[in-house]
């Protein structure tokens, strides 16, 4: 199967699928009251669902979007040939146990659109997972991702269904797309002579330009949008035009990838005055973190303060903008990529608190504000309000932190037996994910610590 960058999505729904590590060459195995092998290790997996963004990309993707996954198990330690390879539907990816010899194993998911496996449209990737004999269940919590349009080879579908009613004896409306890098697509008309107000467009996966112009009484209005093309998914768009747009200048949103892979055409969008801007892009950039749109370039300085205001799904567009990535380099400070949402995604937000060396405070967690401890000191993070929330996971680096976590609370210090602690210079950005109680969308948030040395 041919490597594809994968574009990081945010999280809708879980399904969970039971792996179970086979012992071998063992007798008959008893069994407990809930029918479990007690000579079998358990391993419970996550799939996650997917949800994109406007520009126009594809909305409301969950588990059961996919049609069929492919489960590739490589073994790296343990019995040898124990390599293995699955397929699930959707309808049974949490009710079909996968059988491995225990050992140490990488694991990749591939999800795909169609019954017989053709279209892989999203993936995940983990390595080092241990399946250990046992009735204990391990949690691995897996966050599809969609392959990156950028990237991707094979096609993908745009569908729209586009109002007019509103618009008093239009006399023409048309849609133009227009690749990135490539001349424009014949116009569509969505009046008059085969008119396709609602239709579907099958594309190249990658990112184009979509121009609407609406004609009446030889007024034109131009309504420009950015388009993504995942391969083996569907982009929908939905608008209702008015009279009252007419004389209206829509006001453009243009996207400063500021270092990351370009979007071409797909970097800039339009909105009406005062509407909320919708979703957002989010762009990928190799061995860095995405943290979010910004109104201002604030550089390399992590000082929120530098970069303005977050430019989120819920922001009023009241002028023509250009919005900033803001990014964290994962080599410099030893964080890789975790996927996470940001929290303007709606819902609660996670709220943290933190005290140093158990006094004073405690201090609201600022996640563009560094926190900077000396080194052997200890500092505790806390969740106020977590009885909004269930299956918390803390994460550095890809690894899991919460073995260091009591009563929802993150202790860092000297003790160096610890994943992450205060015995050396070191800086850690960690991430919090959790579902939400509520049945809200699910929420995470990020915040970095700066262990220094103590000066003289």
């Amino acid at each position: 199967m041919r490597k594809f960058r994968k574009h990081s999505l945010l999280v809708l729904v879980t399904a969970a699928l039971l792996m179970t590590a086979l012992v071998t060459g063992c007798p008959a195995p008893d069994t407990t009251s809930d029918g479990l092998d007690p000579n079998m290790g358990y391993v419970r997996l996550n799939i996650q669902g997917v949800s994109n963004l406007r520009t126009i990309l594809p909305t409301g993707i969950t588990v059961s979007s996919f049609s069929s996954y492919e489960l590739k198990f490589t073994a790296t330690s343990g019995a040898p040939a124990a390599n293995a390879t699955f397929t699930r539907t959707s309808s049974n990816i949490n009710s079909s146990p996968v059988e491995l010899v225990p050992g140490t194993y990488d694991l990749e998911v591939v999800a795909y659109t169609s019954a017989n496996q053709v279209g892989p449209a999203a993936g995940y990737t983990q390595s080092g997972i241990t399946i250990a004999s046992g009735s204990a269940n391990t949690d691995i919590n897996i966050s599809l991702t969609a392959y990156s349009p950028g990237e991707a080879e094979e096609e993908g579908i745009f569908s729209w269904n586009i109002n007019l009613s509103g618009v008093d004896n239009p006399t023409s409306a048309t849609m133009t797309i227009t690749p990135s890098g490539k001349p424009a697509l014949p116009d569509i008309n969505l009046i008059g002579d085969n008119a396709r107000p609602n239709d579907t467009e099958t594309l190249e996966a990658g990112y184009y330009s979509v121009l609407f112009t609406i004609v009446k009484s030889s007024v034109e209005f131009k309504f420009q949008q950015a388009l993504w093309i995942y391969q083996h998914m569907t982009s929908a768009f939905t608008f209702a035009f008015l009279d009252a747009h007419f004389g209206v200048t829509p006001l453009t949103v243009t996207f400063n990838v500021n270092g990351g892979d370009s979007l071409g055409v797909g970097g800039t969008t339009q909105v009406m005055p005062g509407d909320e801007v919708g979703d957002l892009p989010t762009p990928t950039r190799s061995g860095y973190t995405f943290l979010g749109w910004w109104t201002i370039n604030g550089g390399t300085t992590d000082n929120t303060g530098s970069w303005g205001t977050p430019f989120t799904a819920s922001t009023e567009v009241s002028n023509n903008i250009t919005v900033f990535a803001k990014w964290f380099e994962n080599g410099i400070q030893g964080s890789s990529a975790p996927t996470f949402n940001d929290n303007s995604i709606g819902g609660t937000a996670l709220a943290l608190q933190y005290v140093v060396n158990g006094s004073g405070g405690p201090d609201d967690v600022d996640s563009g504000t560094p926190i900077t401890i000396n080194v052997n000191e200890s500092i505790v993070i806390t969740i106020t309000n977590v009885s909004s929330f269930e299956n918390i996971v803390w994460t550095w680096n890809s690894d899991n932190l919460n073995a260091q976590v009591t009563n929802n609370a993150l202790t860092i210090d000297n003790t160096s037996a610890n994943t992450i602690n205060t015995t050396a210079a070191i800086t850690y950005l960690i991430f919090v994910t959790a579902g939400t109680i509520s049945s809200g969308p699910p929420q995470s948030t990020y915040f970095t610590i700066k262990v220094e040395a103590a000066g003289p």
